[in-house]
């Protein structure tokens, strides 16, 4: 007596031979395995081990079922619907879905991917800077969403994402650490020259200089030429343009002067950058203490002479900008390392209010 029995993956009917009761056939339309459930006597329900004799007993491959021809009224059709008591095709189903959707997601990050091979031309292009910028700020903005991305996809393509943001990022710091290391390396190798030969006496005295009084060391004068309040007129360093600082400032110019007639003075300016842990100081009679102003890596006041050796008997000014002191303050004392001409100690002077100019 032929079984009918549907398929519970792709919903089609097929005719099972009764032999094939307890026992599993094929769907001759996906290929899916079906369990025929084994048909208990009437009001007799099927053993729970007969359910296990699915695994022992071989698989029989079935034909569709035809749409057919009326059974005989002595043979009654058995319409049983394939069940699985256990989930095992079904969980079986359901696994490789998912295993084949994780393999999917896994390799469908294009932005980690992206980031990366950016990353790599940003490296390949670090001698063009300006073009070496833009293509690294590409390579990072995608390497942050493609680190996003993968944390979304549960790690999908998180090692190029993070990859590519790194060498972006390097490709920008490490362009920007050398430029601002070539623009310092010319005044610390001028602060450096002839370290090792100084004369004996390259330290000043402990002597405060009065205003416009000379400080000598071995052949350098330095004395404070002027002091002045006001505005400041700035000079772009890149191109023409000039402006003017919206707040006053209080400027000191001081003066250095080269008293050999032979030898030139390696000379890196009061407020360079290799100056930054040894700057200028300016205090008052109060105990207040005036901080240096920079006014920026390409701006220089108007007037200012770049810092450049100093020539046998020529001389140089160099303004020090520092916030305007408080109004009670009459008496000021400044004090000058003497490290951008090669010496050791500081240059000390003094000046009252009168010796301030408004501007």
């Amino acid at each position: 007596m032929p079984i009918l029995i549907t398929c519970q993956r792709c919903g089609e009917q097929c005719n099972a031979p009764d032999s094939s009761a307890g026992g599993q056939v094929i769907c001759p339309h996906c290929s899916a395995p079906i369990h025929v459930a084994e048909i208990a006597p009437p009001g007799l329900p099927a053993k729970a081990e007969n359910w296990e004799r699915q695994f022992k007993r071989p698989v029989t491959y079935v034909q569709p079922a035809q749409s057919a021809p009326q059974q005989p009224a002595h043979e009654p059709t058995v319409n049983v619907v394939a069940d699985d008591p256990y989930g095992l095709s079904k969980n079986r189903d359901h696994g490789s879905r998912s295993r084949r959707s994780q393999r999917e997601t896994k390799t469908s990050n294009s932005f980690a991917i992206a980031s990366l091979v950016i990353s790599v031309l940003s490296v390949l292009t670090m001698c063009l800077p300006f073009f070496n910028l833009v293509i690294s700020g590409i390579g990072l903005t995608l390497g942050v969403t493609g680190i996003a991305v993968a944390i979304y996809r549960s790690g999908a393509g998180m090692g190029f994402a993070i990859a590519g943001t790194l060498m972006s990022g390097l490709t920008i710091a490490l362009p920007a650490f050398l430029t601002a290391a070539a623009f310092s390396l010319p005044v610390v190798q001028k602060l450096q020259q002839d370290r090792g030969i100084r004369q004996a006496g390259s330290t000043p005295s402990e002597k405060r200089h009065a205003f416009r009084k000379l400080a000598i060391v071995n052949d350098v004068a330095v004395g404070v030429e002027r002091v002045t309040t006001g505005t400041l007129k700035l000079k772009d360093g890149i191109g023409d343009g000039e402006s003017e600082t919206p707040e006053k400032y209080l400027t000191v110019w001081v003066q250095t002067a080269n008293r050999s007639k032979t030898k030139k003075i390696p000379f890196g300016g009061w407020t360079s950058t290799a100056m930054m842990f040894s700057k200028p100081a300016l205090t008052d009679e109060h105990g207040n203490r005036y901080r240096t102003v920079s006014l920026g890596m390409f701006r220089s006041i108007a007037g200012a002479e770049p810092d450049d050796d100093i020539y046998p008997e020529k001389k140089r000014s160099d303004p020090i900008v520092f916030e305007l002191p408080v109004d009670a303050a009459t008496k000021f004392n400044l004090d000058l390392p003497a490290l951008p001409f090669n010496g050791d100690g500081l240059l000390k002077f003094e000046f009252s209010r009168e010796n301030i100019r408004e501007e």
